[in-house]
């Protein structure tokens, strides 16, 4: 009788141990080759899934089969996927979750932006191009979520070909945004996103799933497989030049090593591993997206849990404990403790999900502070600049003229940091931008390295600098984004060279569609220790606390620096020795143009602006007796009112050529003012010019303002040519003085 018990107890048991290392793991993506799938490539290549016992292949997604269609219940099989699988398992299917990648679903809708097109609703009627039924699980609960019915948008099957927007044979298709709006951005094609989570759906992303069968059968291995993708995804992420690398060497990507960086930074921002362990899946958070997808059977809801591979686990051994009880009076024990180990284990969930909510919204009151602290820095540094140029231009003694070049110098350092500051509030929420513009590369290039040039000779340190040989060549550039990025990395080695020669040499290649830039600023300073080389590109960080104490500066620089080389779609690199220098390396892609169109310096060619009437809003007194002296210098009679709702009344009370707006003010702010007068305006046919002013501006060129009815922007602190290049723009047919 003894024996026969244990010949059953080994039946129920055996199948549950071990990880089958004569069966091959199956691992079916969810698309092709790219960093969308980094974790597992790292996996595979860093040797942790042969660390665990697993034989592994990664099969790339053909379009005319779904992950979930070849995982089905076949033992060994293990898919990536989206969060309808939740629906599916609800329904019945034999699908486990185990292991949530993306917190965030990337997955959103683009239109061509001369469609104007920017909602759900203005769909209706149009032809949506997508996976019907496999990946589209998202925009059903976000049409249904703003009334639009099954047929209220044409269905077309996904080609999986951008152009077919471009070309108008549809008028919106389904794109990642980690990768996909760079297709659109090299073919010149500005687009719209409409997405999801603003309309209340905020959905999990790629998630790794198996089935019943395997996690039955084979529960150890399922547990070996997700040890080894959740190492891979934090080493992928640490690692992600590495991991590009491998992804275009050996997987044979046709994107740009540099597209393929942006596109790991996006994926990361969709992971958020700082916020939330990578493979974490929360049953409250899953409940709530099957109710989001309308699913409304409480009973079946609340039993969601057992999706969860982990879950799952519990129950099966909790059934396996159940039939041998009448065996082992000890498995009720157990089975309580199990019991007990699930409550804590859902309590330290939550508590996780308490925390994270905590960290969010730290980091959003963080960017919060950042911001009202620069504006209240810049706002005084507006009289003092001001105040400065207008000093300057008075008879001075030379000891007085040394004094006054002095704070101009300082206030230049103090917005310089301030600056820095406000960029990397920006860089946390991804809201850095290009403003491409034509321009001259080989003069673009001389320009930015001019300044420099000067302060090596003054240092008396040699300068070498090798331009590139073409002097005709015209490219699309952001200049303001291309001398950050040269004035800090020059600056630095400046900063940090005392003796010898800093180098700039310059090289350009073409490409079939664009052109590849490198820039190599090479000092013969102190170096940099090897262990420090990894975190200098940290927000915040510098080589050592004795840098900071000699040199100044925030540590932020760098950072911002690579972060507008990875929107070129480049990289900065750096290679150091101690004792004997530094090397940094920008690589940028540049698009080619046609010539620009000069620009208007104000210091050299000015208009004659005088007769003309200006309207200054701002509730600050001294912004307004400095803008008001701007304006008179150029001979612009000015009124001023001290917020929003004043300046309605007034344009509606009198005729103005153009108002300057502070965005920020009591009563009614700058864009409720901006927006009242524009409505008015179409009932008339006059029309005053209107520029935004805000010191949370950094470019001076905030796209806000455009979209709220501005003509233009202008950031504090204001410069005088500022002024004077914005009106020469906004109103070009005034005579030359």
């Amino acid at each position: 009788m003894t024996k026969l018990l244990l010949f059953f107890t080994v039946l129920i048991i055996l199948p549950s141990k071990g990880i089958a290392k004569e069966k091959q793991v199956k691992l079916f993506l969810k698309w092709r080759h790219q960093f969308q799938f980094a974790g597992y490539y790292a996996a595979m290549e860093k040797g942790f899934f042969a660390e665990e016992g697993l034989d592994v292949e990664i099969i790339e997604r053909d379009p005319t089969w779904a992950p979930k269609d070849k995982v089905g219940n076949e033992v060994g099989h293990y898919g990536v996927s989206d969060t309808s699988i939740i629906i599916d398992y609800l329904k019945g299917d034999p699908y486990l979750i185990v292991a949530t990648i993306f917190q965030h679903s990337p997955l959103v809708i683009a239109t061509r932006a001369e469609d104007k097109i920017y909602s759900p609703l203005e769909l209706k009627g149009k032809k949506f191009m997508h996976q019907k039924d496999i990946d589209d699980a998202v925009f059903k609960v976000m049409f249904n979520n703003v009334g639009l019915k099954d047929d209220d948008v044409i269905d077309i099957p996904h080609s999986f070909s951008n152009d077919d927007l471009i070309n108008g044979k549809v008028d919106a298709i389904s794109i990642y945004s980690t990768n996909q709006p760079y297709y659109f951005k090299e073919k010149k094609q500005e687009i719209h996103i409409i997405n999801p989570i603003n309309y209340g759906v905020d959905l999990y992303g790629d998630l790794l799933f198996t089935n019943f069968a395997e996690a039955e059968r084979y529960p150890e291995r399922v547990e070996a497989m997700k040890r080894a993708i959740v190492r891979g995804w934090y080493y992928a992420l640490e690692n992600q030049e590495e991991i590009v690398k491998l992804i275009k060497d050996k997987y044979k990507s046709k994107s740009a090593l540099g597209k393929l960086l942006y596109e790991a930074r996006k994926t990361q921002e969709f992971i958020r591993e700082d916020l939330i362990p990578i493979g974490t899946t929360n049953i409250a958070r899953l409940e709530r997206i099957a109710r989001i997808y309308g699913f409304l059977d409480r009973e079946r809801i609340e039993k969601l849990e057992g999706i969860i591979f982990n879950e799952f686990l519990l129950e099966s051994k909790k059934r396996q404990s159940e039939h041998l009880k009448f065996f082992f009076m000890i498995c009720a024990g157990l089975g309580a403790l199990t019991l007990l180990v699930g409550a804590v284990n859902r309590k330290l969930k939550k508590e996780v999900l308490k925390k994270t909510s905590e960290l969010m919204e730290v980091n959003k009151q963080k960017s919060l502070f950042f911001a009202k602290m620069t504006h209240e820095l810049r706002t005084p540094l507006n009289a003092i600049i001001g105040t400065i140029f207008f000093l300057k231009e008075t008879d001075l003694s030379d000891k007085q003229r040394e004094l006054i070049e002095i704070s101009e110098s300082s206030s230049e350092n103090l917005l310089a940091i301030v600056n820095e500051i406000l960029e990397f509030s920006k860089m946390e929420s991804q809201d850095i931008t290009l403003n491409l513009e034509s321009v001259n590369l080989y003069d673009t290039i001389k320009a930015a390295t001019r300044f420099h040039a000067i302060r090596a000779e003054e240092k008396g340190i040699e300068f070498q600098f090798i331009n590139i040989e073409s002097k005709d060549l015209h490219v699309m550039l952001d200049p303001l984004r291309f001398n950050q990025i040269m004035n800090n990395l020059i600056g630095n080695a400046l900063k940090f060279t005392d003796k010898g020669a800093i180098k700039v040499k310059c090289e350009i290649s073409k490409n079939e569609l664009s052109y590849d830039l490198r820039i190599d600023i090479e000092d013969s300073g102190r170096g940099i220790e090897e262990e420090n080389l990894k975190k200098i590109f940290d927000p915040f960080k510098q080589e050592d606390e004795s840098i900071t104490n000699q040199f100044g500066g925030t540590g932020l620089g760098l950072a911002i620096a690579r972060e507008i080389a990875f929107l070129f779609e480049g990289d900065l690199d750096v290679k150091s020795e101690l004792g004997k220098g530094t090397t940094f390396t920008v690589t940028l892609v540049l698009e080619g143009s046609e010539n620009p169109i000069e620009k208007i310096k104000s210091r050299e060619v000015q208009a004659d602006f005088s007769g003309m009437r200006a309207l200054i809003v701002d509730d600050n007194e001294v912004n307004v007796l400095i803008m008001k002296k701007y304006l008179e210098k150029l001979g612009i009679s000015t009124e001023f009112a001290s917020n929003g709702k004043e300046a309605v009344e007034k344009v509606e009370q009198d005729n103005f050529d153009i108002l300057f707006m502070d965005k920020l003010m009591p009563v009614m702010d700058g864009v409720t003012a901006t927006q009242k007068i524009r409505e008015r305006e179409e009932s008339t046919s006059k029309k005053v010019f209107i520029v935004g002013q805000s010191a949370n501006w950094l470019d001076g060129n905030d796209k806000e303002c455009i979209e709220i009815g501005m003509d233009g922007s202008l950031t504090k602190p204001t410069k005088f040519d500022s002024v004077v290049e914005i009106l020469t723009k906004l109103i070009p047919d005034r005579p030359a003085k």
